[in-house]
């Protein structure tokens, strides 16, 4: 009996954060906002798919969906992915918004539990049931559910990856890159990661056939998308409440230690911080080829580059972390440096989530967590590559 009462006493916690972040996130004016963007996109393609990227249609949409007395403060955002990405979303056509959302709440809450348990499967670590617990409470996971976001399936995707990869399944791994272009940005760092340690043609015969699908979907219910859905994410990025406060990435860092000078070339150190990821990640795993020893390792750094480096990426994109963390205990097992990460993250990401001035404070401790887990494995991988020389 002893030794369940930890794993009860973690139980009861998780209980409690799963409460207290369901009162926050529903009372909170950003509550369902993604999920909205989403649906009422996939109700406005249906209806005028010409006008799916004209933001003032996208307005008036969304603003129906808002009982008038919450309308002052409800958050709309821009619809700003390829058509492509609203076929899961197409479901929903004609339905009731809430009973939507709930459904979909309801499957991403399913697929992330299906995913967890194969990650348990996949990652035999011991104690494996703490980490179930804390990826169970993971802040991101409720951000995800309560905003309507897409994040779920993310990571169903990138563990696909890892399995493909594993398996030497290059086709397979390629194409499941290739769907990875519903958020293009998260492609920028397996992109470089595969360039230095895949040499088969069937993997980027996979990633074009992926990428050429979301095109020609795409292209058959939007046939003229491209010009405006590049149209609206450059007027999304720089006027519509897209803006750099809310991204845990270096562009989201810079912009908070920065703005406030007035100085109009952040942006410029931004970008030079993530170029500089991106190529230091790709320097550093070009010794770890798919098969060697620590390859593994080296593919949680470009799950780690592409969050910290991208130019887009929110809170709820975070999720990626907990394939992170169970790929990093099952190499490391639980020692005092994964133990301090474990920990360390899951108290970060849960005070980010209840911050006093939500949201712009909230790039600060996240992204500079993710910096500091990206030293972390760099120095890992370096020494590791340097022993083996020596």
């Amino acid at each position: 009996m002893k030794k369940y009462l930890l794993e009860i006493g973690l139980g009861a916690i998780l209980l409690c954060v799963v409460g207290v972040y369901g009162v926050f996130f529903i009372s909170h004016p950003a509550k369902w906002s993604d999920f909205r963007a989403f649906y009422s996109g996939v109700q406005l393609w249906h209806e005028q798919p010409a006008s799916l990227y004209d933001l003032e249609v996208q307005k008036e949409y969304q603003l129906r969906m808002v009982k008038p007395d919450e309308k002052s403060g409800t958050v709309l955002l821009p619809l700003i992915n390829p058509p492509s990405f609203l076929l899961f979303y197409s479901w929903a056509i004609g339905m009731d918004q809430q009973l939507a959302y709930w459904i979909f709440g309801g499957v991403m809450a399913s697929l992330y539990l299906v995913i967890l348990l194969g990650l348990r499967q996949l990652f035999p670590v011991k104690h494996s049931g703490w980490l179930l617990l804390v990826s169970l409470s993971f802040a991101p996971i409720y951000a995800t559910l309560f905003l309507g976001q897409s994040s779920v399936i993310s990571l169903g995707v990138f563990t696909l990856i890892y399995l493909c990869l594993r398996d030497k399944r290059w086709w397979w791994a390629g194409l499941m890159t290739g769907l990875l272009a519903y958020k293009p940005q998260l492609m920028i760092g397996l992109g470089l990661y595969y360039l230095v340690t895949v040499r088969d043609w069937r993997l980027w015969a996979g990633l074009f056939v992926g990428g050429l699908g979301h095109v020609l979907v795409s292209w058959w219910m939007v046939p003229d998308f491209a010009p405006q859905l590049l149209g609206t994410i450059w007027f999304a990025f720089g006027q519509h409440g897209m803006g750099p406060e809310l991204r845990v990435t270096w562009m989201g860092l810079v912009y908070q230690f920065l703005r406030w000078t007035g100085w109009s070339w952040w942006p410029m150190v931004g970008l030079g911080l993530s170029a500089a990821t991106l190529a230091v990640m790709t320097w550093v795993v070009r010794d770890y080829r798919i098969g060697k020893k620590d390859w593994e390792v080296a593919f949680g750094l470009t799950i780690v580059s592409t969050l910290l480096g991208g130019i887009h990426a929110h809170y709820h994109d975070v999720l990626l972390m907990v394939l992170v963390a169970w790929l990093m205990i099952w190499r490391y097992g639980w020692n005092r440096w994964t133990m301090t990460g474990l920990i360390t993250g899951w108290l970060v990401y849960m005070g980010a989530s209840f911050t006093p001035m939500y949201p712009n404070p909230l790039p600060v401790l996240p992204t500079a967590f993710l910096a500091g887990v990206w030293i972390c494995i760099v120095g890992s991988l370096l020494a590791k590559n340097g022993d083996m020389e020596n």
